[in-house]
């Protein structure tokens, strides 16, 4: 199993291949005319197009998985539909208009994919069940909250993302999306060998608590650099975050990360922001590039 973690700045776009040979999008990266982050959404969104032409010669996906509804996360969706042959699209079923005169950006993606015949399916807590058949090596689950989204998923889109959970024989990953700690409260997680770190790497996410239950070998932030495109308004990742991943992941200290310790990001001057040294297994997109992980299925995954 391959999992290549793309640089697309303050967004997340990751393909899965199974040994198969299935390959699944989780997310789509933003928007190259995300307003307000020219020139930077342009490159971001541009590096991913180009990259997955590379990646998928024959332009072929067996799904396209959208954690939850926010631009850097669905907004290069309607242009891969367009650019690719796509069986199945998976969302959490929300943030459609309501206003016929308005189309949504959820909207539009729905549209783009029923033009074009992919399958839309809705995966929720009522509707648990992951649209792609598991085998006797590979299980694949959607990991979610018992019951219901919860209150917060009303206001944040964050609160109702569609973890994922792909597992290969004794190797595993887990894509949280942007899950923040409520949800991550909700959610029942085992170990797992890679951990995409939800949220950018926000201290929103990604809880002491949550790490403890995870226990990843591995941990992906896929964030921008300082003050690059919309990153300038998040100021992502934290330091908390990064140290606290860095314990769980166990290894020598030994690769720089320049990381936020400030207490607003608006208010963020240069002092806020250090570099400290983390473990080689806590990869951050925005010093690494694009991040590729392989494993045979032992329990273990190596870098490419």
């Amino acid at each position: 199993m391959r999992i290549t973690f793309y640089d697309v700045g303050q967004g997340l776009s990751a393909l899965v291949v199974l040994p198969d040979g299935r390959r699944i999008l989780v997310d789509t990266g933003e928007h190259a005319s995300r307003g307000g982050c020219e020139p930077a959404c342009r490159v971001w969104s541009d590096h991913l197009r180009g990259a997955l032409a590379k990646d998928l010669p024959d332009k072929r996906l067996d799904a396209i998985w959208i954690t939850h509804q926010h631009s850097d996360h669905m907004g290069n969706a309607v242009d891969l539909l367009g650019d690719l042959t796509v069986a199945l699209y998976v969302d959490n079923g929300t943030g459609l208009g309501t206003d016929p005169r308005r189309r949504t950006q959820v909207d539009r993606a729905h549209e783009a994919a029923r033009a074009r015949r992919v399958r839309v399916v809705t995966v929720d807590p009522a509707n648990p069940e992951v649209p792609l058949a598991s085998t006797a090596d590979v299980k694949l689950r959607a990991v979610l909250p018992k019951g219901d989204w919860g209150a917060r998923c009303t206001d944040d889109p964050n609160d109702c993302s569609i973890a994922l959970r792909v597992d290969y024989c004794r190797s595993s990953v887990l894509f949280m999306g942007d899950a923040e700690r409520g949800e991550e409260s909700r959610i029942e997680v085992e170990p797992a060998g890679v951990l995409q770190v939800g949220h950018h790497g926000s201290d929103t996410s990604t809880t002491d608590a949550f790490v403890s239950r995870v226990r990843p070998a591995w941990a992906v932030i896929s964030a921008a650099k300082r003050g690059e495109g919309t990153n300038a308004t998040y100021c992502h990742p934290r330091r908390s975050v990064v140290e606290r991943l860095s314990r769980a992941t166990g290894g020598e200290r030994t690769r720089p990360m320049e990381v936020f310790e400030g207490t607003s990001c608006r208010k963020a001057g240069a002092t806020d922001w250090t570099t400290i040294a983390v473990d080689d297994h806590v990869l951050l997109t925005a010093r690494d590039g694009d991040v590729r992980l392989v494993t045979t299925g032992d329990g273990t995954f190596t870098r490419e």
